[in-house]
């Protein structure tokens, strides 16, 4: 078993999107805070959810009509066999309905040590589901979603 304490949140951001690096040992849930808090929105759907960022692209968390896929830019990991450390793209993720490759090819094979995320600077509130069909999308925030 290996207990992951990786932890560490970077930040750069460009014209269009803040790109967030974050150690696989992060809680989830406070991620989601402190991005809402530094004001870049994008994860609020997915507040709540246990664990921490390391295990979100395993089964591709999702709440609220939004799923890890969305923002997920890459996921860093190594080897655990060889020490090498590799680089997955989104799409190498392979990422379905609380799937990915971590629970295939993947399983005990890698340790995920990062997650690359991308947060939209053209946000856009997701409200399909539940109570958030009544927000109204012209005037909702982020923290109103959170």
């Amino acid at each position: 078993m290996i207990l992951n304490r990786l932890k560490g949140i970077e930040v750069k951001e460009t014209a269009e999107a803040w790109h967030l690096y974050v150690g696989a040992g992060e809680n989830w849930h406070q991620l989601v805070r402190y991005a809402l808090g530094n004001n870049m929105p994008g994860l609020e759907n997915l507040a709540l959810i246990p664990g921490c960022v390391g295990s979100s692209p395993i089964q591709n968390i999702g709440a609220y009509g939004v799923e890890l896929q969305r923002v997920c830019d890459y996921v860093d990991c190594v080897e655990l066999e060889t020490g090498k450390r590799l680089r997955l793209s989104a799409a190498e993720c392979r990422f379905g309905y609380r799937d990915s490759i971590f629970k295939h090819e993947y399983q005990d094979r890698v340790a995920i040590v990062a997650v690359g995320l991308r947060l939209s600077k053209q946000w856009q509130p997701v409200l399909t589901y539940g109570d958030l069909t009544c927000l109204d999308p012209k005037t909702v925030t982020a923290q109103q979603v959170f």
